[in-house]
C-alpha cells in the first residue's frame, strides 16, 4: 500500500488554498506526475494575472523539491525552510562553531528569538560580530559562515 506524502498547498487568487497531492496507481506509477497537476491548477488559478507572481515555497529544503519547482515554474523559487529544519540545520552549524555546550545555548537563544521574529538581518549581523568560535584552537570571527548564509539564502 502506497502513502502518499507530498502535499502542495496553493495559496488561491479569491482566498483560501488547495491542497494537492499525486495519484499512485496500483503498479506504484503516477499516471499525472504532481508536477504536471501543480502546474496546470496554478494556470487554472492565475492564468489571466498580467503581472508576475510572488512564487515562495516554504519545504525541507530538499534539493528534489528545488528541482520540481524549477520544472513547474521555470526559474528557480525563492524557498523558505520550514522551521523544524531550519532548527536542525542552525543547531548543526552551531554544533560545529560554538567552543562550549554554554555559548551554543547563549547562541541559539538569541538566534531562535530572532529567527521566529523574521529578524533576519540580526541574526546575521550576530554571526558576523557576536560569535566567537573554536577552529583548530584559535578564536576566530563567524564571518565566513554568516557569508555563507547571506549568499545560499539569496
Amino acid at each position: 500500500m502506497w502513502v502518499r506524502t507530498e502535499v502542495v498547498v496553493l495559496e488561491k487568487k479569491q482566498g483560501g488554498f488547495a491542497y494537492l497531492t499525486g495519484v499512485i496507481d496500483e503498479a506504484g506509477n503516477e499516471p499525472v506526475p504532481l508536477a504536471a497537476l501543480v502546474k496546470s491548477k496554478v494556470i487554472q488559478e492565475y492564468g489571466d494575472e498580467r503581472k508576475p507572481l510572488n512564487i515562495v515555497a516554504i519545504t525541507d529544503g530538499a534539493k528534489d523539491i528545488r528541482g520540481r519547482l524549477l520544472a513547474i515554474f521555470g526559474v528557480t523559487v525563492v524557498i523558505i525552510l520550514d522551521w523544524f529544519h531550519l532548527g536542525k540545520k542552525v543547531k548543526q552549524l552551531m554544533s560545529m562553531i560554538a567552543p562550549t555546550q554554554a555559548d551554543k545555548e547563549t547562541y541559539l537563544k538569541f538566534i531562535f528569538c530572532q529567527l521566529w521574529r523574521g529578524q533576519t538581518e540580526a541574526v546575521l549581523n550576530y554571526l558576523r560580530t557576536g560569535i566567537k568560535t573554536t577552529e583548530s584552537g584559535k578564536t576566530i570571527r563567524t564571518d565566513r559562515l554568516s557569508r555563507k548564509a547571506s549568499i545560499r539564502d539569496h
